[in-house]
C-alpha cells in the first residue's frame, strides 16, 4: 500500500492545440494542427502569427510527466508544448520539409 500523503508522478493539465485551416481563404476547408502550447497567450499569439488566415484554438485535457513528456489524453503519441513564437515557427517550416530534404540540409529529426 502506498503512503497516503506521495505526490503524484504526474499532473493533469489544459493545452492548447493550435490549428490552421488548410484552404487558407475563407476558413471553411479542413484544419490541420500546426503545433501545441501550454499558454493561452502564446498560443493566440502563434494562431494569429499569419493576420489574413488566422488559425483556431482548441483547449485540450494531457498529462504531464515528470520528465516534461506530455500526452493527450486519449492518445498515445507525446507531443511537445512550445516555448516561444519563434520556436513555433521554426518548427512549422520543419514540418513542412520531406525527411529527404531534410536529410540534404543536414537537419536531425
Amino acid at each position: 500500500m502506498e503512503p497516503q500523503n506521495k505526490k503524484n508522478s504526474y499532473e493533469i493539465v489544459s493545452v492548447c492545440e493550435i490549428q490552421e485551416n488548410l484552404d487558407k481563404l475563407e476558413g471553411h476547408g479542413a484544419y490541420q494542427t500546426l503545433v501545441f502550447a501550454d499558454d493561452e497567450k502564446l498560443a493566440r499569439d502563434i494562431a494569429h502569427m499569419h493576420s489574413r488566415n488566422t488559425g483556431r484554438i482548441i483547449k485540450r485535457p494531457a498529462i504531464l510527466l515528470p520528465d516534461g513528456q506530455c500526452y493527450l489524453l486519449a492518445e498515445s503519441v507525446p507531443i511537445y508544448l512550445q516555448s516561444s513564437v519563434e520556436e513555433a515557427q521554426k518548427n512549422i517550416a520543419l514540418a513542412k520539409l520531406t525527411p529527404e530534404e531534410k536529410d540534404m540540409l543536414g537537419i536531425k529529426s
